[in-house]
């Protein structure tokens, strides 16, 4: 037997059990589950940030293990809307979507070296007969062998994948709540090509792509130079919020945009620099031990660090062919600048594969710099000498000394690189990309949040799991390795970024486009019934989808929660919903509405309007806020 809805309402009244989609088809803050908190939630960890306690306190995660949250419906919305955002701009590219699996093995990883390459960042475990597994923190080498398995003519090419899934990384510290955990979201997609120029348009293609992403999703942010890190590849971007909860470090031209991460920043020395070498006293050490006359401790303008390399070719076999296993590596530079070892790595990287006799193949470098301080130097080391540029002062002043030095080492042999830039850049740097004659903006540094990456890989990876293609000329010509790129965007993380560059003291501030809903109707007394009746129509009018695109179809909630209005105006300025209309004794007196819009650090514009116009009105404006 069919009951009716009033009966159906009195057994659930009576039971404690809810039907939203039967009976309660309006978005109702009374029956959703968002536990919010009237009090300061404190973080687990003491360097917590307002992103972390906001997202806690609104309801929108909770913890369940260190650097790993369930996140909760209202804070769902959100990601989704972030998700969806992406779709369409990968779409827009010819990404497909695809999903891979979490529990990877280890077999691919093995091959491409990261299965020890990576360390203890990777979640490594065993199923019952023993095989080696691990929980995905990327997937390069699973996308690579799906690939390779169908791949055989560059007709098949271009290719774009990508998927939007969790991933797992065992972070020694994980902190902050969303911005570093040990599990989180991510968007990955990888390209297939056919050669480096059309690998690169496909890298320029994404870049374009993420510019829209993160211009749609409403928050201002930066593109630096990166290095490529353990992904590996020929050219990488990150993208960055910046941020004072940041833990990247971004060297900053404001004249003419050049932005790199310190890591990978250049910057040109000051006039002031160069004085200040000159002005140094010039007096050698002591005696003229090659070690001693480095040492930073002589009293001269010269300064160094050590690092012992070791290095090794390993070809698509796995057979490893070592190169050097003890060799020193001496970087000088002035004694007022570090030594920046991401720089001296790839001179040391280019230089050992270039030993390579043209017949040997190989698919990786695997290159390791421990930095050491070395009491003496045997007869079976080789020597690697690299000067900064900022140390051209000291040489010259020490250079009669510096080749005695050399000419009395009884080491193996001396290789003197080119002499460049491999010092840590300093906010106060000239700009060297519109450095001239000391005329352009000095570098100032900012912190900020990574929010994603791009990497122009080359085929480190197609080389290693042999994916490969026949190429369109010549004839019978071998099989080409795949280009590869591989681009990610921190899709949990960038929620949490946005919460750092977007609240105030009152709460957070979302952007119109993934805001968890865009409208909040607030009746200030829902003990009366009328106040209730106006809010329920304005919803439903508000809800209405009067088009396709219509900005405000499934994006109104309405709070219809016991409580005052304080309590409720408090929680909507704290969830962060970019409109707020107000129902309360106006609007059941004069027929008028109270409109606010959230703006960060600032009381929220207001505006009465009958409510025959606040419809139209509302919509216009989310529309505007959009289309930004």
């Amino acid at each position: 037997m069919l009951l009716s809805v009033a009966t159906r309402s009195k057994q659930i009244r009576r039971t404690g059990v809810r039907c939203v989609s039967q009976l309660t088809p309006r978005n109702r803050l009374s029956q959703m589950f968002i536990p919010t908190s009237k009090e300061k939630v404190a973080a687990s960890n003491a360097d917590a940030v307002a992103s972390h306690s906001l997202m806690l306190k609104s309801g929108f995660i909770r913890q369940s293990s260190s650097g790993i949250y369930s996140i909760l419906p209202i804070g769902l919305r959100t990601i989704e809307k972030i998700e969806k955002v992406i779709d369409e701009e990968m779409r827009a590219i010819g990404g497909q979507k695809l999903a891979l699996p979490l529990v990877l093995s280890s077999e691919m990883w093995k091959k491409t070296g990261r299965w020890d390459g990576m360390g203890s960042e990777l979640f490594k475990l065993q199923d019952r007969k023993e095989s080696d597994l691990l929980l995905a923190p990327t997937h390069e080498e699973e996308i690579t062998q799906i690939v390779a398995n169908e791949l055989s003519s560059y007709r098949q090419l271009p290719i774009r994948l990508y998927q939007i899934g969790r991933k797992y990384r065992d972070e020694m510290r994980p902190r902050s709540g969303l911005l570093r955990g040990r599990e989180f979201m991510m968007k990955d997609l990888y390209t297939f090509d056919e050669s480096l120029e059309t690998a690169s348009v496909a890298y320029d293609d994404v870049q374009g792509a993420y510019n829209k992403i993160f211009r749609r999703i409403g928050v201002p942010f930066a593109v630096a130079e990166a290095d490529t890190g353990n992904i590996g590849g020929s050219r990488s971007h990150e993208y960055h919020i910046l941020s004072a909860a940041g833990e990247d470090n971004l060297l900053t031209c404001y004249k003419c945009n050049y932005t790199a991460n310190e890591e990978k920043a250049t910057g040109v020395l000051p006039e002031t620099h160069e004085a200040a070498l000159k002005a140094q006293s010039t007096t050698t050490p002591a005696g003229d031990n090659f070690l001693q006359l480095l040492n930073p401790s002589s009293a001269h303008s010269l300064g160094v660090q050590f690092a012992t390399i070791k290095a090794s070719l390993v070809d698509k076999h796995g057979k490893r062919t070592i190169l050097e296993d003890n060799a020193l590596v001496a970087a000088v530079s002035s004694s007022s600048r570090e030594v920046n070892f991401l720089k001296v790595y790839e001179v040391i990287r280019k230089h050992m594969e270039s030993k390579v006799a043209p017949d040997q193949q190989f698919v990786r470098s695997e290159i390791s710099l421990t930095p050491s301080v070395p009491d003496t130097i045997s007869s079976s080391q080789s020597v690697h000498l690299i000067i900064d540029e900022s140390a051209e002062e000291g040489i010259e002043a020490n250079e009669d000394t510096l080749q005695n030095a050399m000419k009395k080492l009884s080491c193996k042999d001396i290789i003197v690189h080119p002499k460049g830039d491999y010092r840590v850049a300093h906010e106060g740097d000239f700009c060297p990309s519109c450095h001239t004659d000391n005329v352009s903006s000095k570098l100032i540094t900012e912190k900020a949040i990574e929010i994603g990456h791009t990497f122009l890989l080359g085929t480190k990876y197609s080389d290693a799991l042999d994916c490969s293609f026949t190429p369109r000329e010549p004839a019978n010509a071998p099989k080409l390795p795949a280009q590869m790129g591989c681009y990610g965007i921190g899709v949990s993380r960038l929620s949490a970024a946005v919460i750092e560059s977007l609240h105030d003291d009152a709460g957070m501030i979302w952007p119109t486009s993934i805001a968890p809903y865009r409208a909040c109707i607030l009746v200030a007394d829902n003990k009366n019934p009328e106040s209730n009746d106006i809010a329920e129509k304005l919803y439903d009018e508000l809800n209405a989808q009067v088009s396709i695109n219509d900005p405000l179809c499934n994006e109104v909630v309405l709070d219809d929660r016991k409580g005052g209005f304080g309590f409720k105006i408090r929680d909507a300025e704290m969830i962060g919903y970019p409109f707020v209309v107000i129902v309360g004794n106006k609007t059941r007196t004069n027929g008028m509405v109270e409109i606010r819009e959230r703006i960060k650090g600032q009381k929220s514009h207001q505006i009465e309007l009958p409510i025959t116009e606040a419809v139209a009105h509302l919509k216009q404006r989310v529309a505007e806020k959009l289309a930004v």
